[in-house]
């Protein structure tokens, strides 16, 4: 019976579907199916916008609203006349050896993947702090709308991929369906990278080793059952690239308009998407702008317009708020200043956190580590100079991961060298400028991404988009010889697969110690902090034993506030306290007063603390976890 309260959740998938089926007719299957997407990724945004204007995001209006959208596409999809403005390439002659490995390969990655996508709750340390932190919240106030909390990020960070998890939360009343955001945007990357292959000028082979390369990557194996937001904001990038490449083709407004909300829904849920997406799409421009010549202005303004009006919301809160439509800590990820040295610098460790041999305290791992430190006093710059450096993380080569936050894709980064190199050293691979203009924009975007961004430990997850966009490359070199070099290939890759598939480092399929299918759902919240999971319980006990239903949270920038939800009465609102910043001076204040105040790592020497007039006195204490009751 349990499973039946998470049959609403299929209404968005309804509309979808409804959506696809409008526009089977009108394309062919692969258009159809992204384009499908991105009508219904902008339909979602701007209904979670405006349903959140006037309070009405619950259970009741968000069912009203997907069968309301469905009927109307299912009415639109009636038989009528066809049309073909989006049409594709298809794949024809799905038969043979790479066709049927690349297809027990997808299944492979596809089944286990979804197992633990939706076996394992959300619980890495960015979902815990701020992606499903602020989902919560929106779903207590009915609203999107900014409020008070010392983690800015829960409110100007770009939000899609969690107005999705919102919807499925609301629908389903819990988060055993959040994962599958990531999943189900990693499923539409690989349509789309197909459908980039073959537009390349790969055939079935080729598109398959695409799609496989893509599924296959280790840092994409551990996003795809985790609510971070990589793989959605690789989807929308990859739906960008197939419009812009149609563009060529059909160089129609609507073609313009869905390649612009393709871009307005990547900006809207990752701010690297402009970074990674605008060197490759002005690369791909080239062939369109000879298309529509004098009338170039009229798609330009469609994308720009479309781009903007997806994000008026959430650029609009931000710059209320903090004063910029992208939040008060841009400075914080860009580079202070832009210098050859500085591109080289995060290049060289860009490239040198992709690959992870072993253990870190291997002797290749330590003498890469001295070479680029050796590299650097060349340059003449600090291998961790703080104006390229995230704050406090001194750079490091680090050992084999399969940590969502640290896996590196270093087979895949091997293979895009030798497949490189084999493109500019045998123009015949290339059947057309093409593919040399894809390949230029995608050194593009990746020289942009360096020379923009801080290097941080955890870049190999935002390099995420890079390698799936560039597997339509690999697809071309590697599936253009005889069939036996694509299905090696394919199998390659998946058996290398293996130890993120089954070992993801906190939601482990196999292993005996704390693997999924034996340990209890509320310990695998705190699979990077075991050390919380007892105080929150002991804390969340004494709290619910007070029937207290309004609970003040007091914690850092880096709060674990997510699992306080979950272990606190289902019917408790959590509301930060001693906010001191720009959110505590701009949104509205919690009306009712917290008749518990829960400390995470904070005051562990304070006696009392006051809050509007109010003073709470300690209760008790549980390791980090302090609980303060009203005198």
């Amino acid at each position: 019976m349990a499973w039946l309260t998470l049959l609403p959740g299929l209404l968005p998938l309804a509309g979808y579907a409804s959506i696809a089926l409008f526009l089977w007719k009108r394309t062919d299957w692969r258009m159809a199916l992204l384009a499908a997407a991105v009508m219904y990724g902008a339909l979602l945004a701007l209904s979670t916008e405006v349903l959140g204007l006037f309070g009405l995001l619950s259970r009741g209006w968000l069912i009203l609203f997907w069968v309301l959208a469905t009927a109307a596409f299912l009415l639109g999809s009636r038989p009528g006349r066809t049309s073909t403005t989006l049409a594709g390439p298809n794949p024809r002659g799905l038969r043979g050896a790479p066709v049927a490995v690349g297809l027990v390969a997808l299944m492979v990655i596809g089944v286990l993947t979804a197992l633990v996508a939706l076996i394992a709750p959300p619980n890495n340390s960015d979902s815990m702090t701020y992606h499903m932190a602020r989902v919560a919240h929106w779903v207590v106030q009915h609203s999107v709308a900014d409020y008070p909390t010392n983690v800015l990020r829960q409110l100007y960070q770009p939000p899609w991929a969690e107005y999705q998890v919102l919807h499925l939360q609301i629908l389903t009343g819990g988060d055993h369906l959040a994962n599958l955001v990531q999943w189900v945007a990693m499923a539409g990357s690989l349509v789309a990278v197909t459908a980039i292959a073959a537009e390349l000028g790969a055939g079935v082979a080729g598109q398959m080793v695409a799609a496989t390369f893509a599924a296959a990557l280790p840092m994409g194996i551990v996003q795809a059952s985790s609510t971070q937001n990589d793989w959605v904001v690789s989807f929308w990038l990859a739906c960008c690239v197939v419009f812009a490449l149609r563009l060529r083709h059909h160089p129609g407004l609507l073609t313009a308009l869905i390649l612009g909300m393709s871009l307005g829904l990547a900006v809207l849920t990752k701010g690297t998407a402009l970074i990674l997406g605008l060197p490759l799409l002005g690369a791909l421009a080239l062939p369109a702008a000879r298309q529509f010549g004098r009338r170039l202005w009229q798609p330009v303004l469609i994308v720009a317009v479309a781009v903007l009006v997806l994000n008026l919301g959430i650029f609009g809160r931000n710059q209320m708020v903090f004063g910029s439509p992208l939040g008060p800590e841009s400075a914080r990820y860009t580079n202070a200043a832009i210098t050859p040295q500085i591109l080289a610098s995060n290049v060289v460790r860009d490239v040198a956190s992709q690959i992870q041999i072993g253990r870190e305290s291997t002797a290749l791992n330590i003498q890469l580590e001295q070479a680029i430190i050796g590299f650097h006093h060349w340059l003449g710059i600090d291998v961790s100079d703080p104006r390229d450096t995230w704050d406090g993380t001194p750079f490091h080569v680090s050992g084999f991961s399969t940590r969502d936050g640290l896996t590196a894709n270093s087979l895949a980064l091997l293979l895009l060298g030798i497949v490189a190199g084999a493109l500019l050293g045998f123009p015949r691979l290339r059947q057309h400028r093409l593919t040399l203009l894809y390949l230029v924009g995608l050194f593009g975007a990746a020289v942009l991404f360096a020379l923009a961004l801080r290097w941080q430990p955890w870049n190999n997850r935002l390099e995420l988009p890079l390698f799936v966009l560039a597997a339509p490359l690999c697809g071309v070199v590697l599936g253009s010889g005889r069939g036996a070099l694509a299905a090696a290939t394919m199998v390659l890759l998946t058996v290398c697969a293996f130890p993120w598939l089954g070992f993801n480092a906190t939601r482990p399929l196999l292993g005996g110690d704390g693997n999924i299918l034996q340990t209890p759902r509320l310990e695998l919240y705190f699979s990077e902090r075991p050390d919380l999971l007892q105080p929150y319980q002991q804390a969340a006990a004494l709290v619910n034993s007070h029937g207290c239903k309004t609970v003040g949270v007091l914690e850092g920038e880096a709060g674990w506030e997510y699992p306080l939800w979950m272990v606190l009465d289902p019917n408790a609102q959590v509301n930060a306290v001693l906010v001191s910043n720009r959110s505590a001076q701009e949104t509205a204040q919690p009306s009712a007063r917290p008749c518990a105040i829960v400390a995470v790592e904070m005051a562990e020497d304070a006696t009392s603390v006051s809050v509007s007039g109010i003073t709470y006195t300690r209760t008790e204490t549980f390791g980090a976890v302090t609980v303060f009751s009203p005198q």
